[in-house]
């Protein structure tokens, strides 16, 4: 543990950051409005570029809300593998788009492919990992560095959901998706002026863990 004035303050924040997990393994329980809004709370204490402080939080606040989200980033994968899938349009990608269907295709295809079959086949969730909430950290136009905003008030909303005993996970599948089909983004309210740069699924943890998960020794 790092050493410091007041050690009893710095142990407790270290076994938060030490401790905290993606979770990947939801019960079926609402997560409290009142959380959430929290949640928020916590991701606007961030640091900011220039301190603009233009993220955005857009709350999907239920289990229901948060199916027809995902119902949404599925049909954009749906119909990227359509296309991965089809030998003529790799075949052009490969000489015009420096091969980013081919590319898709070997490192991600089947992976969406099961995904989509286990949605449809048995609503087997495992893209939000049947989380029954999430907040999308999207930042407005004129930031100096966007990403770094976003990301650093997600870090901020996963610490903060830790210490009040949930779990989160980041779900990198949405953000590209709603980066390459702002169509999505529009359907649950999002402005054209936004841009999505972490979705983070919200619930309660359906299993505690007692050990950290370990980390490499730092360079």
């Amino acid at each position: 543990v790092p050493v410091a004035a007041d050690r009893a303050q710095v142990e407790t924040l270290f076994e938060t950051i030490r401790m905290r997990r993606s979770c990947r393994n939801y019960l079926d329980r609402p997560v409290d409005p009142e959380m959430l809004d929290d949640l928020v709370t916590f991701g606007i204490w961030a640091p900011s570029g220039t301190n603009s402080q233009k993220w955005r939080f857009l709350i999907i606040p239920d289990r229901t809300s948060l199916e027809v989200f995902a119902d949404g980033v599925a049909g954009f994968y749906r119909n990227l593998n359509r296309k991965a899938g089809n030998p003529i349009l790799r075949a052009y990608s490969r000489v015009f788009l420096k091969d980013v269907l081919g590319r898709y295709r070997r490192r991600y295809f089947e992976q969406v492919k099961e995904s989509l079959d286990a949605w449809d086949r048995r609503r087997e969730d495992r893209l939000f990992h049947g989380a029954t909430a999430a907040i999308i950290v999207s930042v407005e136009n004129g930031a100096s560095c966007p990403t770094e905003d976003a990301l650093l008030a997600s870090q901020n909303i996963s610490l903060g959901a830790h210490a009040m005993g949930l779990g989160t996970c980041l779900i990198g599948f949405a953000v590209e998706a709603m980066k390459r089909d702002r169509s999505i983004g529009r359907r649950i309210g999002l402005p054209d002026n936004e841009v999505v740069y972490a979705v983070i699924a919200i619930g309660h943890p359906r299993f505690r863990y007692v050990r950290p998960s370990g980390r490499r020794p730092a360079v």
